[in-house]
């Protein structure tokens, strides 16, 4: 008995489908261009902790104010508010993005996958449904938002590296050092 020759699965192909797929990807930029806009605010506003514990450290604990105490922590919860508004509305954003997406491609998907499932007849239809579905979750997921910070994480660890006390006290003394030096 001869087998016949090994052939790779049916693949649905769409007329011109490196242009359609980068098309609809091409249409996503407005948005991603907005959450990476609302991203530099947002990892900002991350660095709210740092800012608190320093200005109680630096003006609190030594007045013993409660004024002083109060107005920082409201302003610390304020600026929590305004961070968890602005990540609400990055997802927001992403879903939307995920909706485009998947209107610019459904129809065109489905009738291509319903030509191919026509000339052939086990062709797997429900994988190339669960596929889209997968890429349109993809889109939206918490892991892109991860990858847009990547870049705003290195900055403001250098920024926080900078206002750490032994940094600035090792930066006052050096130049309390040289201005001794030219006098």
């Amino acid at each position: 008995m001869r087998r016949a020759p090994w052939r790779p699965p049916f693949v649905v192909f769409m007329a011109n489908e490196k242009s359609i797929l980068g098309e609809a990807l091409a249409d996503l930029a407005p948005y991603y261009r907005q959450v990476i806009f609302f991203g530099l605010f947002i990892n900002f506003m991350v660095l709210t902790p740092s800012w608190y514990m320093l200005e109680v450290y630096d003006r609190v604990i030594h007045s013993r104010n409660a004024l002083t105490l109060g107005m920082l922590t409201g302003m610390a919860v304020f600026i929590y508010l305004v961070m968890e508004s602005l990540e609400w509305v990055r997802r927001k954003m992403l879903r939307e993005a995920s909706q485009a997406f998947g209107d610019a491609l459904q129809t065109r998907l489905f009738h291509a996958a319903f030509e191919a499932r026509m000339k052939v007849v086990d062709f797997p239809i429900q994988q190339v449904f669960s596929d889209f579905r997968a890429m349109r979750e993809c889109i939206s997921s918490p892991a892109i938002l991860a990858l847009v910070d990547i870049p705003y994480v290195l900055i403001f660890v250098a920024a926080v590296f900078l206002i750490h006390p032994a940094w600035v006290d090792g930066a006052g003394r050096y130049c309390a050092a040289e201005r001794d030096c030219r006098l």
